[in-house]
């Protein structure tokens, strides 16, 4: 709206400048109507009465109470308007403009300022006091416009045009409010959400200012300045009882947030030290996991942990009906390297072998530790022949590489026994135990060779 109203004029303006303009406009016409209404001062009648008006306006600063709101911003409430609407029967809404200016400059140089609530400046003196101004003003219309045309039915005379006065008064200063809030904080604002967060405290003042105003008037008309002080009285102590009560919620959800705030850093400090404790467990258990699966000297699979994989992989060639090989190792002459080269050699016999099969063997084939210097390697959808020639393979390559540890060099043989599925086979031991034979065979042949329990090619 305000980007096409700014387009029509030919104007180039921002968020900032419409602020501005808004603000002044406001301020403007409200500094406009107080310079009108000190004027008619000089014509009123009852002069010292008017003056006891303007005391009340004076303690209802004192009893101004200030709300923050989640913009950043704050919501003041007065009583200056029940005030200022009261002296519209006798002084007419000039006394009542004068009466609410005269309770926001009261106000802006008594209370404190606060960083949420009030921030005490010259913008928000001049709009605040103008945005009341304008609002009891309208009041101020409507009140004496109703009493005229009800002139003749006295019940509705004497309670819709406070009750309408009250009404216009609120929804005016509301709205030129949230007016401002909107052009200063943007589309986090949201009019008609303000609107019925304070409708509230507008059925408050709404009730006060027909109750109050009316009864205010009627003492200051019939009973002068005694009636006047009398009936204010309860007046102010229910606006001073409000300020009690909204500075005992504030200091209770203060209270709350400082509670939440703290509860909300045990917690993340909690959670944090369980993420510590949970990335330890699962350390933890990965270690134990692989202690579990993993000989610790060679890193190759454990007994356990080849034998299960070998049983599933067992089971799936004999439901699929497909090849499946095993091969398995003894180091010739280990018990020797242990005696003459102490079991650091060993230790480093076992390393290099077990490392020579695993870089051998693909991602699907198992190789393990069964126990001492016993290996075995399962070969899934491989025949006979080419099970064999890996076995060679591994033969040949084992002895190439000469070993040192310490001042002694030395290598390593290894006798290989291999056996094939057959659908006679029921179980994966069966299979192990005829390739072992076969490795028994090859150790008694004198070793650094390979047999198998089938005739190939």
């Amino acid at each position: 709206m305000s980007n096409l109203f700014a387009g029509y004029l030919g104007l180039k303006l921002n968020p900032k400048t419409f602020f501005a303009i808004y603000l002044t406009l406001v301020s403007s016409a409200g500094g406009l109507l107080i310079g009108w209404s000190l004027w008619q001062i000089l014509f009123y009648e009852a002069k010292l009465l008017f003056l006891l008006f303007l005391c009340f306006a004076g303690v209802a600063a004192v009893l101004t109470t200030s709300m923050p709101m989640p913009s950043g911003s704050g919501i003041t409430y007065h009583i200056s308007a029940v005030i200022g609407i009261a002296t519209v029967p006798l002084f007419g809404a000039s006394a009542a403009i004068i009466v609410v200016a005269l309770q926001g400059l009261c106000t802006w140089l008594i209370k404190p300022a606060h960083t949420k609530t009030w921030k005490k400046s010259w913008s928000q003196l001049s709009f605040n006091v103008g945005m009341d101004v304008l609002a009891i003003c309208m009041a101020s219309l409507s009140l004496a416009l109703l009493r005229t045309k009800l002139d003749a039915f006295v019940f509705l005379q004497a309670t819709v045009p406070w009750l309408v006065a009250a009404l216009a008064y609120n929804e005016v200063n509301l709205w030129l409010l949230i007016g401002i809030l909107r052009l200063q904080h943007g589309a986090t604002i949201h009019p008609l959400a303000i609107w019925r967060e304070e409708h509230w405290s507008t059925q408050i003042d709404v009730i006060l200012m027909t109750v109050g105003g009316a009864l205010l008037a009627f003492a200051a008309s019939h009973y002068g300045w005694l009636g006047l002080t009398v009936f204010f009285v309860p007046i102010a102590l229910s606006a001073y009882a409000f300020r009690l009560y909204v500075q005992q919620m504030q200091a209770h959800l203060d209270n709350l947030d400082q509670i939440v705030n703290e509860r909300t850093a045990s917690l993340q400090r909690a959670l944090a030290q369980l993420q510590v404790e949970m990335g330890e467990r699962q350390r933890a258990e990965a270690e134990l996991r692989r202690l579990a699966t993993y000989d610790p000297l060679t890193h190759a699979l454990n007994r356990r942990a080849f034998l299960e994989g070998a049983e599933q992989h067992f089971m799936d060639a004999k439901r699929t009906n497909s090849n499946l090989a095993v091969l398995m190792f003894d180091l010739d002459r280990f018990k020797q390297v242990n005696d003459c080269y102490g079991h650091a050699a060993g230790d480093v016999a076992l390393q290099y072998f077990a490392q020579l099969c695993m870089t051998t063997v693909s991602e699907t084939h198992l190789f393990g530790r069964l126990g001492g210097e016993e290996f075995a390697m399962l070969l899934p959808q491989m025949d006979g022949a080419s099970a064999l020639a890996i076995g060679e393979r591994i033969r040949i390559s084992a002895p190439a590489t000469t070993l040192t540890v310490g001042q002694v060099n030395f290598t390593v043989m290894v006798s290989i026994g291999l056996a094939l599925v057959t659908p006679a086979d029921l179980r994966f031991a069966q299979v192990l135990e005829r390739a072992d034979q076969q490795l028994y065979l090859a150790k008694r042949q004198g070793g650094n060779c390979v047999l198998s329990d089938a005739n190939h090619p």
